[in-house]
């Protein structure tokens, strides 16, 4: 990410470009304390794992590149062409009937659709308002994870549990596939880290406003 980031601030100087906008990502922010919910752009940078860690540079890159620039920050999105999303995933494994319900499926999480996204991104592209901003793009509304893995299940026309196994459980299952994966005894992505688990199990919510103002 910080390579083809720094690769684009280059060209962009090249070409003496109008705009530089950096599709980031809320993984910028971590997961806040569950007290704090929901998270807005005055959150500090606080990103878990290399991917949230790639974003956080390369935003800090186009904002210290002296060029116009425009960051985005969508949450998870899904649609048409992905093919190793986290919705894309979840689908595969819920029709082989591999997926399980992290405890009560009780956690939040806020997505927006591709189509949605890219029309975001064009309006900031030339929009003079979000000139020098940076905003969280995302749906309104959370959904809770136990509704959206009911809703994948009705599309692959499987039936899942409402319900699963605690948390504290499947954490130390994910260490055994971590500790597979690192040894290369397990063929392939592992289906279960820690990090994916926190993905579905940590409760999170995002604020639109900032985006909804500027757009």
């Amino acid at each position: 990410n910080l390579e083809l980031t720094e690769q684009v601030i280059a060209l962009a100087r090249k070409c003496q470009a109008g705009r530089l906008v950096d599709v980031s990502s809320i993984a910028v922010y971590g997961w806040p304390d569950p007290s704090r919910l929901p998270i807005d752009e005055t959150f500090a940078y606080d990103p878990v794992g290399p991917y949230g860690h790639s974003k956080v540079a390369c935003e800090t890159k186009v904002v210290e590149s002296g060029l116009p620039y425009t960051i985005v920050q969508p949450s998870i999105t899904y649609g048409p062409g992905d093919t190793n999303g986290m919705i894309d995933k979840m689908l595969r494994m819920i029709a082989k009937g591999f997926f399980v319900t992290p405890g009560l499926g009780d956690t939040r999480v806020q997505l927006v659709y591709i189509d949605d996204l890219a029309r975001i991104v064009l309006l900031a592209a030339a929009s003079p308002d979000t000139l020098g901003q940076r905003f969280i793009a995302t749906y309104r509304d959370p959904i809770f994870v136990g509704d959206l893995i009911k809703l994948l299940g009705l599309t692959v026309g499987r039936t899942t549990m409402p319900f699963g196994p605690p948390k504290a459980l499947l954490q130390q299952a994910a260490k055994v596939f971590e500790v597979l994966d690192g040894a290369k005894l397990w063929p392939g992505e592992p289906p279960l880290t820690r990090e994916k688990l926190d993905t579905i199990s940590v409760d999170r919510a995002y604020r639109t406003e900032k985006m909804r103002k500027l757009l």
